[in-house]
């Protein structure tokens, strides 16, 4: 069975779930909300999600430890480069290059500026189906830009249509603001196509709706 992924405003980052849900014939599928047989669990807090981001403009989390693990990552960094440069083909460490990476999939984007380090994502099938690449903004601070490939990873995607927008060079997408003023804020925009879903997330202790308006400014130059 295809892995399937909900991707929703409430989503901030790729999640799969094993509930009763439609079963996809296509690696990208746009449906309306009532169509997804979403868990009871989800759908409540689907809504009280949606409830934080009208009053607040972002979705209340505590994120400080994730918020935590990407300001941190120039520093701590180098030091797990080497310490597993070299490891075999299953590990998921941060490379200092891509091609320390035995990737299942050719990708095809403008990388940014800044990289800090890879790392292999997803499963592994005649290769890694995912790679997440670390780098750095001086104005969106420590960012992440994750890419999973349905082809090898036999992945799909099914987006509500009422909260689809097309941000990304035209393609369906979404976008979320998370965090507390307490713990930091990650800024997320997911893009999709029928061969991979595409996640850039940027962390920062401040909340600036701008932020988010940078991120997608960043996702676009980023997707080819």
């Amino acid at each position: 069975m295809k892995k399937l992924l909900l991707c929703s405003i409430c989503v901030t980052s790729l999640n799969s779930f094993a509930a009763p849900m439609p079963v996809p014939t296509q690696p990208l599928s746009i449906v309306p909300l009532s169509q997804i047989n979403m868990p009871a669990q989800f759908k409540k807090e689907f809504d009280k999600n949606l409830l934080s981001e009208s009053k607040n403009g972002f979705i209340e989390s505590d994120e400080s430890k994730y918020v935590k693990f990407f300001l941190n990552l120039p520093k701590t960094a180098p030091k797990e480069m080497l310490d597993f440069r070299g490891a075999d083909v299953t590990d998921t460490h941060l490379k200092k290059t891509s091609k320390e990476i035995n990737l299942a999939f050719k990708i095809n984007w403008n990388e940014p500026k800044n990289i800090i380090g890879y790392a292999a994502i997803n499963g592994y099938n005649n290769g890694w189906t995912g790679l997440r690449t670390f780098f750095t903004d001086p104005t969106l601070g420590v960012c992440s830009y994750s890419y999973l490939d349905f082809v090898s990873s036999q992945g799909a995607a099914i987006l509500p249509k009422e909260y689809t927008e097309y941000l990304v060079n035209k393609k369906p997408s979404n976008k979320t603001i998370t965090g507390s003023y307490a713990g930091g804020f990650i800024y997320t925009v997911n893009w999709y196509t029928a061969k991979s879903a595409n996640t850039l997330e940027c962390a920062n202790m401040k909340f600036d709706k701008s932020l988010l308006d940078n991120v997608i400014l960043m996702a676009n130059k980023i997707d080819k």
